[in-house]
């Protein structure tokens, strides 16, 4: 069963947050490796006779930008320090790796730092003759981009699914005699927080709107459809909406009779 929980953070320490987020991605899938001597997560395996896809940023919304990093996804996504862009040698590191006659898109976001880092790195790699075009964001329709990056993720995810109804991601495979993990927030950093649902992580991640906290609905949708006899830890950011609407949730699961507790 689940305890009363007093942890305030399950960081370990804030300065080797993102080196233990690679660490621990790279651990659980097989698919993925780390490139020697930067903060770069890469495919294991590369077609470079295909167009190579390059992202990344300032890290802190983690799995983004590394969740994105495989097949029919990113070749190598570039980490930054928390909310800081990453260095061009990081990203031109990332580009020389995974960029073959096919050439490479890189595609940022529409950040100061972002923008000038990639945008020089693609400028060296250019001079050093390779084929490397620049794209800052690919949105089809802001309205439509959070349930579209649930479509995608579970398209390209058998182990993943849509709860119905919401914008939910949960694994396709429970354990309910085991304790469910929750977690959540607002989109934008796809693919946080969905992109941490699977075997040993999240059993399900509610997305809300574009920095919008998820509807209690939402939240308590997750939780009644993963809990078992074991419980419920659901994990939330220090943010007010965040905090206010998974907390209503979690106590509308206990009114239930559900074994939940909330971190922050």
């Amino acid at each position: 069963m689940v305890s009363d929980v007093a942890v305030q953070s399950i960081l370990n320490n804030t300065a080797d947050a993102v080196e233990e987020m690679i660490e621990g991605l790279v651990l659980l899938n097989p698919s993925l490796k780390r490139l020697g001597g930067h903060n770069v997560v890469v495919r294991a395996s590369l077609d470079r006779s295909k167009v190579a896809l390059v992202s990344g940023g300032g890290s802190g919304h983690e799995p983004s930008h590394a969740g994105w990093v495989g097949e029919g996804m990113l070749s190598a996504a570039v980490c930054g320090a928390v909310f800081a862009s990453p260095s061009t040698a990081a990203v031109l590191a990332a580009i020389l790796h995974v960029t073959g006659p096919a050439g490479c898109l890189v595609v940022v976001k529409n950040y100061t730092g972002d923008r000038l880092n990639f945008g020089l790195a693609c400028e060296h790699a250019k001079a050093l003759g390779l084929s490397v075009e620049l794209v800052v964001s690919i949105l089809n329709n802001t309205a439509d981009a959070v349930e579209e990056m649930i479509e995608g993720l579970v398209l390209l995810n058998p182990s993943l699914k849509r709860l119905g109804g919401h914008n939910v991601v949960v694994r396709a495979s429970l354990d309910r005699s085991k304790v469910a993990l929750v977690s959540g927030g607002g989109s934008g950093h796809e693919p946080s927080h969905a992109g941490w649902v699977g075997e040993g992580m999240l059993s399900a991640a509610v997305c809300g709107a574009v920095f919008a906290s998820p509807s209690t609905a939402a939240v308590l949708a997750a939780i009644l459809h993963v809990t078992g006899p074991a419980g419920c830890l659901v994990v939330v950011k220090n943010y007010t909406g965040d905090r206010l609407n998974f907390g209503l949730a979690c106590e509308h699961a206990k009114a239930l009779g559900l074994s939940v507790e909330l971190v922050v």
